[in-house]
């Protein structure tokens, strides 16, 4: 009965984002994205600052209570297996750097695509060095790293295999290579709830170009000389619906309105936090998929 209701409010709200630009410039808002961006890049001024909850569960609150809720599990799953992040370390696809400067001091190498991106990341006082590479070259010697972060990144590349041969290049035998990425699961969820239009039409928006099973990604990294360590699947479908249905609460919608976003996070943050701990337990149905492996 709560999944039918679900679907019910999902497609009710496609309605809404009809109106949400209206909204926006009635109430004197700027355009925003709800959160991604091509290049990851953070939207919102408020500081990246980690905080942490019991049960091992740490999120930042960014602008966009959908971002917020995502990277939640990916920050809390990152974190609790940080013993694998050998140096020198490398996070691929750094983005602005705000996620990875969260979880740590000190990050040997920031490598990003995009020229603005790196930009940004010299703000972030944990990157020594910031490289611009693309998705299947990286300018660093072979074995030259103990450990590589892609977090949410690879479903962004067009030749995800040839992605992993280079991760695979640049550690060193031993080292780890920890990724999280968004599978076909996570259309599937939007498709339940919100309909195969806008499941297209979120995906197509976030610049997903690699969206597979979690058997085809262990499948990969093992052609590309990876032993995996830790394989979890996470975010079940009603985590999925209430990702989507909060970007009808940022900056791109009800979120213009003074303080509304602090104070719907006052209400309803201890049940962010308990929905963050239990995806992040492990769902076999989960949108998105965490990986630790080791370089052979």
């Amino acid at each position: 009965m709560k999944d039918l209701f679900y679907r019910i409010v999902g497609r009710v709200s496609n309605v809404l984002d009809v109106v949400r630009p209206l909204m926006v410039r009635f109430l004197g808002g700027k355009h925003r994205s709800d959160g991604h961006d091509k290049t990851g890049l953070v939207q919102g001024g408020r500081p990246v600052v980690l905080e942490r909850f019991p049960g091992d569960v740490c999120l930042v609150r960014y602008g966009s209570l959908a971002h917020t809720l995502w990277r939640a599990q990916e920050l809390t799953l990152i974190d609790r297996h940080r013993k694998y992040f050998e140096k020198p370390m490398a996070d691929f696809g750094c983005g602005d750097g705000s996620f990875g400067a969260a979880l740590f001091s000190k990050i040997d190498f920031g490598i990003d695509n995009d020229p603005e991106a790196l930009t940004a990341c010299a703000h972030q006082k944990a990157y020594e060095n910031r490289i611009l590479g693309s998705e299947t070259t990286v300018p660093l010697p072979s074995g030259s790293l103990g450990s590589v972060l892609a977090n949410s990144v690879l479903e962004h590349t067009r030749q995800p295999q040839a992605s992993l041969a280079e991760m695979a290049r640049l550690l060193r035998p031993g080292g780890f290579f920890v990724m999280t990425v968004p599978l076909l699961g996570f259309a599937r969820h939007l498709a339940r709830y919100f309909g195969w239009a806008q499941s297209r039409k979120v995906n197509r928006e976030y610049h997903h170009y690699t969206l597979v099973e979690a058997e085809t990604w262990k499948q990969w990294l093992a052609l590309a000389g990876f032993d995996s360590v830790v394989v979890k699947l996470y975010q079940g479908p009603s985590f999925t619906f209430w990702y989507r249905m909060l970007r009808l609460f940022g900056e791109r919608g009800m979120g213009v309105i003074p303080s509304l976003q602090e104070r719907i996070w006052n209400q309803v943050s201890p049940k962010i936090i308990d929905r963050v701990r239990g995806s992040v337990s492990g769902d076999k149905d989960g949108a998105n998929l965490f990986v630790v492996a080791r370089r052979a």
